[in-house]
């Protein structure tokens, strides 16, 4: 697999021990009986000690901590994320696993129906081979 120069540097600079750290921060939750989501704005500066900046799509601690997230998810550990609220939280509750799982298997539902779609798009192919077929207006 190729990877960007950013990824290369986000995989490297991951700290050890970084899902053990996420899943001891979302433990110390279920021992509080606290039944709120960790935020991966939250889990930045618990682990990080850094205030992450305003927009997360360039910020490397985020990346790390949503692949370490992964990691903890393919190790079997029942994680689940709020898309609503946003954040992850254990989930220790099999009804509660099997409702979030409801959730996925529709959010799986559309996106197969976008990449449908997405195949089959071909109104463009039309309008480029037949430029009289624009709409007018």
């Amino acid at each position: 697999m190729t990877t960007n120069k950013a990824y290369t540097v986000i995989l490297e600079t991951m700290p050890e021990g970084l899902e053990k750290k996420i899943l001891n921060i979302l433990l110390e939750k279920i021992a509080a009986d606290d039944h709120s989501c960790a935020s991966r704005r939250d889990l930045i500066i618990e682990i990080f000690h850094i205030a992450p900046p305003d927009d997360l799509s360039s910020c490397y601690e985020d990346r790390q901590i949503r692949i370490a997230i992964q990691k903890l998810i393919d190790d079997r550990y029942p994680v689940i994320s709020n898309s609503g609220k946003g954040g992850y939280r254990l989930e220790a509750t099999k009804s509660n696993r099997e409702a979030y799982i409801i959730e996925l298997e529709s959010r799986k539902k559309r996106l197969e129906e976008k990449i449908k779609a997405l195949l089959n798009a071909d109104r463009l192919d039309e309008i480029f081979i037949q430029p009289s077929l624009l709409p007018e207006g």
